[in-house]
């Protein structure tokens, strides 16, 4: 079953949050290559709806996409804001799919 998750780099507040149909752990190691900080798998759900997951999370935080750079997935805020957002995206899911 596919997984929506969210990673942390070192101790930073910066998140990246993407989807993925093998477990979060394996696509961990595939973006961990020239990472000097390491990550770390914060957050998942396991669910057959993750495109409709990932894209709720990313439109809840839109205001909290980093700025630096081309990158789209990667979002600061503090751990417990993105604990919420999970949950949120959790009843979302539970509630609406």
């Amino acid at each position: 079953m596919p997984f929506v998750y969210a990673l942390r780099s070192g101790t930073d507040d910066r998140f990246k949050i993407g989807r993925t149909s093998a477990d979060p752990e394996a696509r961990k190691r595939n973006l961990s290559t020239g990472n000097p900080n390491g990550l770390t798998v914060v957050a998942q759900i396991e669910t057959d709806c993750d495109v409709l997951c990932e894209t709720y999370l990313k439109r809840t935080l839109r205001t909290r996409r980093c700025p630096e750079g081309d990158a789209t997935e990667v979002f600061a805020l503090s751990f417990e804001e993105l604990e919420r957002a999970f949950a949120d995206a959790r009843d979302f899911v539970q509630e609406y799919l």
